[in-house]
This record gives C-alpha cells, sequence and structure tokens, in this order.
C-alpha cells in the first residue's frame, strides 16, 4: 500500500490539530501555534481537492492563529470564559445564514459553479465559531460539534477519508472541550 503526497499531510494535520485542542481546552496559547501548523498545510489539502471555501477557510484559520496567539498574550492572567447572550446569538446564527446564502449565490454565479452550499455553510460558520474560540466564548464548542460532523460528511464526499475520520475525533473532542470550559466558567 503506497501513502500519497495528500494523505501524509493529512496525517501530519491529524498530529497538529489533535495538539492545538488538546492546548485550546487547556487554554494554553500554544495552542496557536500548532493552528497555525496545520491552517498551513490545510491550504494546500484543499488548494488540490479544489474546495474553495475550505481554502479561504484555511487561509482565514492561519490569520486567526496569529490574532488568537495575540489575543491569549495580552492577558497576564487566563482570559476568562464568557457567554453570550442569547439575544447575541440569534443574531449571529441569522447574519451566518444570510452572508451563507449570499456567498453562495455570489460564488455560484461569478466564481464557481460547482460550489458546494455545504461548503460554504461550513466556511461562514468556522469564521463565527473560530472568533468565539479567540475571545474564549463557551457556545464556539457548541458550533464546533455541529461544524465538525457537517466537515466529516463534505471531506467524505470528496475522497479525503483521513479528513473525515478526524472531524469525527473533533466533534467528541469538541464535546469534551464544551464540558470542560463549562465547568471552567462556573
Amino acid at each position: 500500500m503506497t501513502v500519497t503526497l495528500i494523505e501524509t499531510l493529512e496525517i501530519t494535520v491529524i498530529v497538529t490539530t489533535l495538539l492545538y485542542n488538546y492546548f485550546l481546552i487547556k487554554q494554553n496559547k500554544i495552542c496557536w501555534l500548532f493552528g497555525f501548523l496545520s491552517s498551513i498545510v490545510g491550504v494546500y489539502i484543499f488548494t488540490q481537492k479544489n474546495l474553495l471555501g475550505q481554502v479561504i477557510l484555511h487561509v482565514f484559520y492561519t490569520l486567526m492563529a496569529v490574532y488568537g496567539w495575540f489575543i491569549w498574550s495580552r492577558f497576564t492572567n487566563a482570559k476568562s470564559i464568557i457567554k453570550w447572550s442569547y439575544k447575541k446569538h440569534i443574531y449571529t446564527f441569522l447574519y451566518g445564514v444570510l452572508i451563507v446564502f449570499f456567498s453562495y449565490f455570489f460564488i455560484a454565479l461569478q466564481i464557481n459553479s460547482e460550489i458546494k452550499i455545504l461548503d460554504v455553510f461550513i466556511t461562514v460558520f468556522c469564521f463565527i465559531a473560530t472568533f468565539k474560540e479567540a475571545h474564549k466564548v463557551l457556545s464556539a464548542w457548541l458550533y464546533w460539534i455541529v461544524l465538525n460532523i457537517a466537515c466529516m460528511v463534505l471531506y467524505y464526499q470528496s475522497n479525503l477519508k483521513i479528513y473525515a475520520l478526524l472531524m469525527f475525533i473533533y466533534a467528541i473532542i469538541s464535546v469534551k472541550g464544551y464540558l470542560t470550559w463549562k465547568s471552567g466558567y462556573r
């Protein structure tokens, strides 16, 4: 059995993103370094698979890793976990849905008619979840549970089976992250 370059890179992403999630749950800023490394590799993989939304998302993750490092470094004490009001959640979700539909139709008509709406949905809501994560908003983990399952479907359909397995593992890790941060919030 021969391992392809893409499979080797997927395995690299698994290692670096598992380390990212481990340190994120522990609220250790080193997580952002591992997030940066996995995102750079992800840009290459998704470029090869022609998943435009995922390419954009991983470029964003790369930038957010720098931003997260900066935000978490600004605080000498660990930044506290926070909760958003229901109103803020509803507005964020509705804005996200609007952005998904406008983006999908713009991209489908102007750039790439083969774009998948699931790819656009994942991209937009991962932007939101990552921003919430950088600011230690507890519900970021709930977004990740849903997004990881959605990514699992997209990646499996795109013949990225190792990535699909990783998303299944992430969904489980996201439950652990939510429970850990929730106990830290109290």
